[in-house]
C-alpha cells in the first residue's frame, strides 16, 4: 500500500476540483470512443455544453467533500463511475489507467503536473514493480464466492498451482444470500467484499477490485481468478498487461480446473474419488456396448468413448488413467488390458477405434476403412492349432519380432505393436494363447523370459528385440 504520509488532506478543494474535472473528461472520452460503456440514459446528455460541465463538475465535487478519509474518497470515486458507467468499462483497461490517476491526484504533486493529469485523461502509467528476487513477491486469490466455493483442499490445491506463497485472499459475494459462509471464509483468512444483489454486482466488483491489484500490491506476481464466469476475461487481460501471472480457476463437472493463462499449462483436482481400475474398466465396457447397440456397428471411435465417458461421469478418461497409470495416454488403458479390448488404427494420423474383444470378432483389413462404412472384413488367420507349445509360441513372436525390428531404426518394437501381429496372423490376442499355456496373462513378462528376446522399458511401454549374441 502507498505511504500514507505522501497522501493530501481530503478537504483539499484544488485536488477535488481536479479529480472532479479529470472524472468529466473521462467521461466526454468515453462517450466519444466507447458509447456503449455508458449507462444509457448519460449517453443522449450534452457533453461538450459549457453549462451541463460545470453543473456536473460541482455535483461531483459536491459529493467528494463529504468523504471523511482516503478510502471514502476513492470509494465514492468509484461509486460515481458505477453510477455513469457499465460493468464492461471496469473490465477494461481504460479502468486502470482511471485509477492510476485518481490515485495520483491524492498524492502530493507539483501544480503544473496535476495540470498535465487532467489535461491527458487515460494516458498509461508506468508502474514501478519489486525485483522478481524480492522476498515478498507473492499470490494473490481472487474469489466469486457466488459462483464458486471451495474448500481447504481445494485451496491447498490452488496454492500449490502457483510459484510464489498465497498471502492474500479476496471473496466477494452477496453474503446474505450465502447462509454462515462469510464466517467460514472470515475463519480461513479471507478478505470479505460484499455486493449487493443483482445479476451483474459480484462480476463488477471482481474487475475493479482485481484490475486495481497491482495498485494495493506491488509486490503481487501472481493472481489467481476463481469463477466459472467467462465474463472475466478482460480482467485476465488487464492483469497481464502489467506483468502478472493469471490462473483461471473453474469447475467443469465434479472437477476443478486450473489454467496458467501464461504457458497454457492446466491442472485438475477431481472433487470425487475415482472409480477402482475394475470399475473404470467395467465402465468402458458398458459405454462402448451401449453404443454398438445404438450405432449398430461393432467399432467405436476412441473419441466419441472419451465424450461419452465426460458426459456421463463428469470426469476426464485421460484424468482417470492418469492417476492408475501415471505418465500414459487414454488409448494405453485399451492397449493394457487385450482380454477386453480390441484396438485399430489405419496408420498413425488416422482415427483410433475400439472395440469389445469376441473370439468370433472380425479384424479389419488394413487396407480398407470398414469402421467407417460399418462392413465387416474377414482376414486370413492361422488356427490357434498351429501352436501346440510354448516353444512354438515363442518361435511365432521371435518371427514377428524380427520382421518388425527389420524396419525400426534400432531393432526395437512395441510390445503392443507385437501383440497387434500376431492377433492378426492367428486371430486370437496372445494372451489368450499365453493363458492356455499357463504362462500368465503379462505379456511383457512371458517376453522377457525368452532368451531370443531382450527388452527395454521406455516412458511409454516396453519395447522388444532380437537379441544380441
Amino acid at each position: 500500500m502507498p505511504d500514507d504520509s505522501s497522501l493530501i488532506p481530503v478537504n483539499n478543494s484544488a485536488v477535488l476540483n481536479s479529480i472532479s474535472r479529470y472524472i468529466y473528461q473521462v467521461l466526454v472520452t468515453t462517450h466519444q470512443q466507447h458509447p456503449e460503456w455508458l449507462n444509457e440514459k448519460f449517453r443522449n446528455q450534452a457533453w461538450h455544453s459549457q453549462n451541463f460541465q460545470a453543473k456536473l463538475i460541482a455535483k461531483l465535487v459536491e459529493e467528494l467533500q463529504k468523504a471523511a478519509s482516503q478510502d471514502e474518497l476513492i470509494l465514492k470515486v468509484m461509486k460515481i463511475a458505477q453510477n455513469f458507467l457499465l460493468p464492461s468499462f471496469f473490465a477494461s483497461a481504460d479502468f486502470v489507467e482511471f485509477m492510476s490517476r485518481i490515485r495520483q491526484f491524492t498524492h502530493e504533486k507539483p501544480k503544473a503536473e496535476l495540470n498535465e493529469l487532467t489535461d491527458s485523461p487515460l494516458q498509461k502509467l508506468s508502474i514501478k514493480e519489486t525485483p522478481e528476487a524480492s522476498p515478498a513477491a507473492m499470490a494473490i486469490l481472487l474469489l466469486d464466492a457466488e459462483n464458486l466455493q471451495i474448500n481447504v483442499e481445494i485451496e491447498n490445491f490452488l496454492a500449490s498451482c502457483c510459484t510464489y506463497p498465497l498471502r492474500i485472499k479476496i471473496a466477494v459475494a452477496n453474503w446474505r444470500n450465502l447462509g454462515k459462509q462469510d464466517t467460514e471464509y472470515h475463519g480461513r483468512g479471507y478478505e470479505l467484499i460484499h455486493v449487493p444483489a443483482g445479476k451483474d454486482s459480484a462480476d463488477v466488483k471482481m474487475a475493479i477490485v482485481g484490475a486495481s491489484i497491482f495498485l494495493h500490491y506491488p509486490t503481487a506476481k501472481e493472481v489467481l481468478v476463481c469463477s466459472s464466469d467467462k465474463a472475466l476475461t478482460h480482467l485476465r487481460n488487464t492483469l497481464q498487461a502489467h506483468g502478472l501471472t493469471v490462473y483461471l480457476a473453474h469447475k467443469q463437472g465434479e472437477t476443478i480446473t486450473v489454467l496458467n493463462t501464461l504457458t497454457g499449462k492446466s491442472d485438475s483436482l477431481p472433487l470425487k474419488p475415482l472409480p477402482g481400475i475394475d470399475q473404470f474398466i467395467s465402465q468402458l465396457k458398458e459405454l462402448i456396448s451401449n453404443e454398438q447397440k445404438t450405432t449398430s456397428n461393432q467399432w467405436v471411435k476412441l473419441a466419441r468413448i472419451s465424450h461419452l465417458y465426460q458426459v456421463k461421469y463428469k470426469i476426464p478418461i485421460s484424468q482417470v488413467v492418469a492417476g492408475h497409470l501415471p505418465g500414459k495416454k487414454p488409448v494405453d488403458i485399451f492397449s493394457e488390458y487385450p482380454d477386453e479390448f480390441v484396438l485399430h488404427q489405419i496408420n498413425k494420423s488416422a482415427e483410433t477405434y475400439v472395440s469389445l474383444f469376441k473370439l468370433s470378432e472380425p479384424i479389419p483389413d488394413e487396407e480398407s476403412k470398414p469402421l467407417i462404412q460399418a462392413t465387416e472384413v474377414k482376414t486370413k488367420a492361422k488356427t490357434p492349432s498351429d501352436l501346440n507349445s510354448k516353444a512354438e509360441l515363442e518361435q511365432a513372436l521371435v518371427k514377428i519380432v524380427t520382421a518388425l525390428g527389420a524396419k525400426s531404426p534400432d531393432g526395437y518394437v512395441a510390445i503392443s505393436q507385437v501383440g497387434s501381429n500376431f492377433r492378426k496372423q492367428y486371430g486370437l490376442p496372445v494372451v489368450k494363447v499365453m493363458q492356455h499355456f499357463k504362462l500368465g496373462s503379462k505379456l511383457y513378462k512371458f517376453l522377457q523370459s525368452c532368451p531370443a528376446l531382450e527388452l527395454k522399458q521406455t516412458e511409454k511401454e516396453y519395447q522388444v528385440a532380437i537379441a544380441k549374441p
